[in-house]
């Protein structure tokens, strides 16, 4: 048994979820990038995503005997929960699932640190607030490199010269 992806912790849960195709040997190289392709369309209201068959195909670069393929190979291996939807010009949903030894649900990390999220984040200023800020004095005194003036001189050849500009006009 396979779960589908919590929608409360939508976005880390889509990315590992990608991130464990990605690094799964039995699944093909093809099939990997149609995994991505629909991690872009994934929606976290529907937990799913609904583009069709041939526009999927053709931004692939496959036919779409070979997209059905590779999407049943996904469904094979417990990634990919595909629901049918019948009609002329209804599409099928694609939904992302995690397999049976994935189906613990992650702890809300952020992407920086993988630490849990805790809500307050006031424990990164606070080395920053220890810190006294400089006095003027110690500013004025530091020895620093000079500035350097980013005007370029005028060039001094005869032809940029103001006694030439006459001769040149005449």
């Amino acid at each position: 048994m396979s779960r589908r992806l919590d929608p409360e912790n939508f976005v880390a849960e889509k990315l590992a979820w990608h991130q464990r195709i990605a690094s799964d040997p039995k699944i093909s190289l093809q099939a990997k990038a149609v995994a991505g392709f629909i991690l872009h369309d994934l929606n976290p209201c529907e937990g799913g995503a609904w583009r069709g068959q041939e526009s999927m195909a053709t931004s692939l670069g496959v036919s779409p005997r070979q997209l059905r393929r590779l999407l049943e190979e996904l469904k094979t291996v417990n990634y990919l929960e595909i629901e049918v939807r019948k009609g002329r010009g209804r599409t099928n949903i694609c939904r992302a699932t995690l397999p049976d030894e994935a189906a613990e649900a992650p702890e809300n990390r952020t992407s920086a640190t993988r630490k849990p999220v805790t809500g307050d984040r006031q424990y990164l200023m606070n080395p920053l607030k220890d810190f006294a800020p400089p006095k003027a004095d110690d500013q004025m005194a530091a020895p620093g490199p000079r500035r350097v003036s980013s005007r370029s001189p005028r060039p001094t050849s005869a032809r940029w010269s103001s006694r030439s500009r006459g001769k040149a006009r005449r």
